[in-house]
C-alpha cells in the first residue's frame, strides 16, 4: 500500500516550497488538488517583460530571488499567450498578487510597431484580469527615461484604473517622465512606494473646481532611490500624517532636495522607524548636497545600511577620484554612526565597476583607495570604545564589476592582479577594525 499524506500536510509543503518555482511546477504534476494549490503561488509573483521596477535594496526585504518569480520576458508572444491563459482560467488572475511590468522592449525603435498591440491591448488587458492584485511596478527597464505620455492610451488608463484600486498596498515606479502625480495619490490603501529616476510632468493639469478629499493613508515603507524624492516631498505637503508610521525608508543621498526630504521624512516618522538604507552619490563641486546636517539628526534606529560606489576614473594610474564615492562618504559614515546607539544590524556595500580600459588598453590604477587619513580616522573610529553600541562585526560587502571588453576572458591575470590589490589595500584601511573583531570583509565579483 502506497503511503498516503493528509492534504493538509500536503498544502503546508507547497506553501513552504512558495519561494521555489521548478518545486511548485513539480507538485502541481502530483494530483488536481495539489495542481490548483501549487498554481496559487505559483501565479502570485508575475514578472512580464524585461527589467525589474525594484530596486535590490527593495528585492531583499520582498523576496529571497527575484529569479524566483513567475517570468515572462522572452517576447511579446509569451505576454498574448499569457492573457489567452487568463482568459481561458479566469481563476489563475485571482492568484496574482504582486505584478512587475517591464516595458522598454517593447517600445525600442525598431520593435515598437510591432509591440504596439501588446502594449495597447493585451497589457491593458491582463491588468483588468487581475482583480486580487496587491502590488504593482512599472519600468522602461533599458537604462533610459521614456515620457509617460508616449505610452499608448489604453495602457495609460489600464495603470490608472489599477493603481486606483483599494487593494494596492504597494506601488513601484521607474525610469519614467511627464509621470503623473495622480497616480501615487490615487490609491487609497498605499502602504509603500518605491520611486526611481521618476520626474513629474512639467506642465501642471489645470486644477478642478471641487477639492479632491483624500482618505488618510498609513505609510510603511518609502523608498527614493534617484531621482523620486521631489515626489515624496510633495506627498508630505499635502498629507504628512501619512507618514507617521513608516517602518523602512530605502533612500539614495545625491542632490541638497533628497537630504531636505529625507530629514522632513525621518521627523515626522520618529517614533515607528526601524530600518533605513541609504545609498550616497553626492559629487562635491558638482552641485549636489552640501548640508548633510539631517543626515546626523535621523532618530534612533534597528537596522542600517550604507551602500557607497568607489569610482575609477577613465584615465592611467590616478586610482580612485578623491572628491566623490566611498573615500569620501566615510567621514560622513561616522558623522551618522555616532549619533546612533540602538542598531542591532550595520552593513556596509561597496560598489565597484572597473572600465574597459583597465582590462584592454592601459595599466592597472597604481592605488585603489585614495584619502588615507580619512579612512585612518574611520579604522580607528570602528576600533576604538566609541564605536562600542555599534553591532559587531559590521558587515563590509564588496561588490566588483569587471570591464566589459570585448578581448575581456574571466580569471586573466590582470584581474587577478586587480583582485589582490583591491583586498590587500582594504586590509590596510581597516587594519585595526579587522583585528579588533569589528569588521568582516567579503567580495562579490562579477566578471
Amino acid at each position: 500500500m502506497g503511503l498516503s499524506l493528509p492534504l493538509e500536510l500536503i498544502h503546508y509543503l507547497i506553501k513552504a516550497s512558495r519561494d521555489d518555482l521548478p518545486t511548485l511546477l513539480q507538485f502541481s504534476l502530483v494530483s488536481k488538488e495539489c495542481r490548483a494549490e501549487s498554481r496559487r503561488h505559483a501565479f502570485e509573483w508575475v514578472q512580464l517583460g524585461r527589467g525589474s521596477t525594484w530596486h535590490p535594496t527593495v528585492l531583499q526585504g520582498h523576496m529571497n530571488h527575484a529569479s524566483e518569480r513567475l517570468s515572462l520576458e522572452l517576447s511579446e508572444s509569451r505576454i498574448k499567450e499569457f492573457h489567452v491563459l487568463l482568459l481561458a482560467n479566469p481563476t489563475l488572475g485571482t492568484y496574482v498578487r504582486d505584478l512587475d511590468v517591464g516595458v522598454g522592449f517593447l517600445i525600442s525603435p525598431k520593435r515598437f510597431r510591432a509591440s504596439r498591440d501588446t502594449l495597447a491591448h493585451d497589457l491593458p488587458a491582463i491588468l483588468d484580469l487581475l482583480p486580487s492584485l496587491t502590488s504593482f511596478g512599472i519600468t522602461y527597464g533599458s537604462h533610459n527615461l521614456q515620457e509617460w505620455t508616449d505610452l499608448p492610451r489604453e495602457l495609460q488608463e489600464s495603470v490608472g484604473r489599477c493603481c486606483s484600486s483599494p487593494r494596492i498596498k504597494r506601488l513601484g515606479f521607474t525610469d519614467f517622465t511627464e509621470f503623473p502625480y495622480t497616480l501615487v495619490t490615487s490609491p487609497p490603501n498605499l502602504e509603500e512606494l518605491h520611486l526611481s529616476y521618476i520626474f513629474e510632468a512639467k506642465t501642471k493639469s489645470e486644477p478642478t473646481s471641487q477639492p479632491v478629499v483624500r482618505q488618510s493613508r498609513q505609510m510603511k515603507t518609502v523608498s527614493a532611490m534617484a531621482y523620486g524624492s521631489s515626489i515624496v516631498g510633495k506627498l508630505i505637503e499635502e498629507d504628512p500624517g501619512a507618514f507617521s508610521c513608516v517602518v523602512t525608508i530605502n533612500w539614495h543621498i545625491q542632490s541638497q532636495v533628497d537630504v531636505d526630504v529625507f530629514g522632513r521624512l525621518t521627523q515626522l516618522c520618529a517614533r515607528s522607524l526601524q530600518e533605513v538604507s541609504l545609498e550616497f552619490g553626492v559629487r562635491i563641486g558638482l552641485g549636489h548636497a552640501t548640508n548633510l546636517d539631517a543626515l546626523e539628526l535621523m532618530p534612533q534606529i534597528k537596522r542600517l545600511y550604507l551602500s557607497s560606489r568607489i569610482h575609477l576614473p577613465d584615465t592611467e594610474f590616478e586610482g580612485e577620484y578623491p572628491r566623490f564615492g566611498l573615500s569620501y562618504d566615510l567621514a560622513l559614515y561616522q558623522s551618522i554612526l555616532q549619533t546612533q546607539h540602538e542598531l542591532d544590524v550595520l552593513e556596509v556595500k561597496i560598489e565597484l565597476s572597473t572600465y574597459t580600459n583597465f582590462t584592454s588598453t592601459y595599466n592597472l590604477p597604481s592605488r585603489i583607495l585614495h584619502n588615507r587619513r580619512v579612512w585612518r580616522t574611520f579604522d580607528e573610529y570602528l576600533a576604538s570604545p566609541s564605536a562600542r553600541d555599534l553591532p559587531a562585526p559590521i558587515g563590509f560587502h564588496v561588490v566588483v564589476s569587471w570591464g566589459s571588453a570585448e578581448d575581456h576572458r574571466p580569471w586573466d591575470p590582470k584581474e587577478w592582479v586587480f583582485r589582490g590589490q583591491l583586498q590587500k589595500e582594504m586590509r590596510g584601511r581597516l587594519k585595526r577594525s579587522l583585528e579588533a573583531g569589528r569588521v568582516a570583509t567579503d567580495y562579490t565579483w562579477y566578471t
